[in-house]
């Protein structure tokens, strides 16, 4: 095989590994989707609903100071693979860059994974009341699914507990309304709202 013939192929070689390693993570995290999705087909899982304390910020900087840091730091690593680039490293930041395309979606698959995981296995808790301090409805979008953002005061948690509940008979709720809820420890983490049984009429 004559030098152009061996660099040609090595060259088809370089093609084929990089587009496999472009395409093969977002495949898999497809993959992982479908088989996730198809295994609650067969199982349907139990409806549990996220259960948070409501944030509370000092201030408009306190809110969205997380979300500078992270355009800050895209900014600087931006800036970093640019000068190493100058610098003649083009290859290097090619492969760095690819690598980190590759971790981004094989960690958007483990996160899949452990979030379908956290909610598959859940460790009932000891039913406790509650009381409604307010609720609004909220629209689908591509995260989640819509229904009613709902306030809870729980009697064992201190401060307001946010939650979101796609049950249509939740927008009946009123402020004041006491319920037994059902709640329940994630696998990994988290609190989750199971089920609910209403105590009253809401006062008024």
């Amino acid at each position: 095989m004559s030098l152009g013939g061996a660099l040609q192929e090595a060259g088809s070689r370089r093609r084929r590994a990089a587009l496999a390693l472009a395409l093969g993570p977002p495949m898999w995290l497809a993959s992982v989707r479908a088989w996730l999705e198809w295994q609650d087909g067969r199982h349907p899982p139990t409806p549990a609903f996220s259960v948070a304390p409501l944030p509370v910020s000092d201030s408009v900087g306190a809110l969205f100071l997380p979300w500078l840091l992270a355009a800050l730091a895209l900014v600087l690593l931006a800036a970093g693979l640019w000068w190493w680039w100058q610098r003649g490293g083009a290859r290097a930041v090619q492969r760095l860059l690819l690598a980190l395309w590759a971790l981004l979606w094989l960690s958007g698959s483990g996160a899949l994974w452990v979030s379908h995981a956290n909610t598959a296995q859940l460790a009932p808790l000891p039913a406790e009341q509650a009381r409604v301090l307010g609720l609004r409805p909220r629209p689908p979008t591509l995260r989640e699914v819509g229904g009613s953002e709902v306030l809870l005061e729980l009697a064992h948690s201190a401060g307001p507990q946010r939650v979101r509940i796609n049950d249509g008979r939740v927008a009946l709720w009123q402020p004041g309304q006491r319920l037994r809820v059902e709640l329940a420890q994630g696998r990994f983490y988290g609190l989750y709202l199971t089920g609910w049984d209403r105590l009253e009429p809401a006062s008024q």
